[in-house]
């Protein structure tokens, strides 16, 4: 998170019209529009899931926890971005 945190903050000084012309800022846009790896972790918390639901006959939990920890991940590294971008073009 912390490298997230830098990464956006040292891009910020960046102009409207530089944007998009980077391969950083692709990168960063890219970011803002996928889902990153959430697909995988959902496939892989539903197959984790039956193979114990398969074995013991109850749900686990935990990998659901690690999914919501993903999206919750996720969704704070975009908002990061965000923020560190509209902080620069709020500034005079």
């Amino acid at each position: 998170m912390l490298t997230v945190i830098s990464t956006s903050r040292a891009l910020r000084a960046t102009k409207a019209e530089e944007r998009g012309k980077r391969s950083d800022d692709k990168a960063l846009a890219k970011v803002q529009r996928s889902l990153g790896c959430l697909p995988i972790l959902l496939i892989g918390a539903t197959a984790i899931s039956l193979v114990v639901h398969l074995r013991t006959g109850s749900w686990p939990w935990q990998p659901w926890v690690v999914v919501a920890g993903g999206l919750l991940g996720h969704l704070l590294a975009v908002g990061i971005i965000r923020w560190s971008r509209s902080v620069h073009e709020e500034a005079p």
